[in-house]
């Protein structure tokens, strides 16, 4: 017995002798593991770092090593952390670089951004999982059937539009392109699968909101990183100068993180200050902002979130007392800096209440605002194309009005396939074919969330859960005036809230359906003690 017990910490790997005869053993201890991780990830950025300058001297194009070194290294990550490959989607189109920059990738008669490579990589190893892996499971949500025939209506749009009304391939496709990042809610669901990665994936969301905050307080200064454009601000034919409007790709992304940071605020205590720096961000954002319809929606909001904080006795005292300390706070805070700036707060003052009462200003009025009567024209000529065309619309890049007189007078190139409302581009670019299903997936995504917040345990994940789905419920408020649903990849966000929700609740289900099971062996065992 003696002889084993030596003969075994004979062979153990653990002396000075060992190692220093055998040096290379040394990058299989596990004290080395973040060594090894600091070396090759220092090893990667130097690669890249010299293939970039001999590329900018000899070959003349560095994005396209980059961006095939890059293609690489994103492959191999997404086989290990896939989450960190949704993540990058995320980040590049939430207006972390400009879209300008990134070069496009030719694929016979039509060309990829960088991020439609990324998106169907992730989609190419769900399915070869999906299909090769035995002990892969497919996680089912209710918000699958309404997400996959949104989907194919997209696809017959497109198809119907070419082939049948004779639009041009390209433009098809590069007024489709956006849609087509609602499907990054499948890979989110499928290989979020552990409290640990979902926590991960959301801190790397509260990271992005960071780096975005950075690129609004300064502006261009990290080109061709976080691009930000601004214009003066003109309201209902009043200028007011000195003050510039600002149009940012992480707009979207920013709106949804206010209410999630928010209600976890409420809720939850960890982690605080850094949910308190990305809320500060996000509000600066919407304060520069000067967009009329975020400011009403972040409202309305507001209210629904604290409604449903206050009505289930799990987080009414919690709700009612943070929000009743931090009411005397802001208070004091608005107090002093109004007393600091007069001038400055009260100009912003009659800023803010100029714009929104700009909104119930008609075309009667002397000060009609020349946007929301541009809308309406819109609004008249898309009524009538989806009459004409109730059940197919007209196909993506498809024209539903003449040139507006404006757009003569200036020759410009008419944008008389764009609606500013969400839900009428959708019906004449696909019909009720395409809107039907959106609804469905947008309403279904709502009522979960008011009635199944109120069954979760955790209150981090409650505060996001809730967040994401009144933010939601703002942005389909917003999309009446504002196509974000439908116009530009940051979009994202929209189905990025959707999936994460759907993968807290899977999770709070398991973890109850583990406790009652816990609890019936428990019980078994008390029984068979009892005989």
């Amino acid at each position: 017995m003696g002889s084993l017990q030596s003969t075994k910490s004979s062979g153990r790997p653990s002396s000075f002798l060992y190692y220093l005869l055998r040096p290379w053993m040394l990058l299989y201890h596990p004290a080395a593991r973040p060594f090894l991780e600091l070396v090759v990830a220092s090893g990667v950025g130097f690669a890249i770092a010299v293939l970039v300058i001999v590329s900018t001297y000899y070959i003349g194009n560095p994005k396209v090593v980059v961006g095939a070194i890059g293609g690489v290294f994103y492959v191999f990550m997404i086989r290990r952390w896939p989450y960190l490959g949704i993540l990058s989607v995320v980040a590049i189109t939430s207006g972390t670089i400009d879209r300008e920059w990134l070069p496009l990738i030719p694929i016979g008669p039509f060309s990829a951004h960088i991020p439609d490579i990324m998106l169907g990589l992730l989609l190419l190893l769900l399915i070869l999982r999906a299909t090769t892996q035995k002990d892969f499971r497919f996680y089912q949500t209710p918000l699958d059937v309404p997400m996959l025939l949104f989907m194919i209506a997209l696809f017959f749009s497109m198809f119907y539009g070419v082939i049948f009304r004779d639009l041009g391939p390209n433009p098809v496709v590069r007024v489709a392109r956006p849609l087509f990042y609602w499907l990054i809610f499948f890979p989110i669901t499928q290989f979020i699968t552990d409290k640990k990665t979902l926590r991960n994936f959301l801190y790397g969301l509260m990271g992005l909101a960071l780096v975005l905050s950075v690129g609004l307080m300064f502006p261009n200064r990290f080109l061709p990183f976080l691009p930000v454009s601004s214009v003066d601000l003109t309201t209902a034919g009043r200028e007011f100068s000195g003050v510039t409007r600002i149009y940012y790709g992480g707009e979207r992304y920013l709106y949804m993180i206010i209410p999630a940071m928010l209600a976890t605020l409420i809720l939850y205590r960890k982690g605080r200050w850094l949910r308190f720096l990305v809320l500060f961000g996000a509000i600066f954002w919407l304060y520069r902002s000067y967009q009329r319809n975020y400011w009403a929606t972040t409202i309305v909001n507001l209210m629904l979130m604290i409604g449903l904080l206050t009505t289930f006795s799990k987080t009414r005292l919690k709700t009612i007392t943070r929000i009743a300390s931090a009411i005397p706070i802001l208070i004091i805070l608005g107090l002093g800096v109004y007393v600091a700036f007069p001038a400055e707060v009260g100009g912003q003052v009659a800023i803010y209440a100029d714009r929104l009462g700009s909104i119930f200003q008609t075309a009667s009025n002397e000060r009609a605002d020349s946007s929301l009567e541009w809308r309406s024209m819109e609004n008249y000529y898309a009524k009538q194309s989806i009459r004409d065309h109730l059940w197919l619309g007209l196909g993506p890049s498809g024209t539903y009005r003449p040139p507006f007189e404006i757009e003569v007078r200036a020759n410009e190139y008419p944008i008389n396939w764009y609606v500013h409302n969400s839900y009428l581009w959708m019906t004449v670019m696909m019909g009720l074919s395409g809107l039907v299903p959106f609804l469905w997936l947008s309403l279904q995504y709502i009522l979960r969330t008011l009635w199944r917040w109120t069954e979760l345990r955790d209150d981090e994940f409650i505060g996001v859960y809730i967040g994401f789905g009144v933010g939601y419920v703002g942005m389909m408020i917003s999309n009446v005036v504002a196509p974000n649903f439908v116009q530009s990849w940051s979009l994202i966000i929209y189905p990025l809230a959707m999936a994460v929700n759907e993968v807290i609740y899977r999770l709070n289900k398991q973890e109850l359906e583990q406790v009652e099971q816990q609890q019936e062996i428990s019980l078994a065992r008390r029984m068979r003690a009892a005989r």
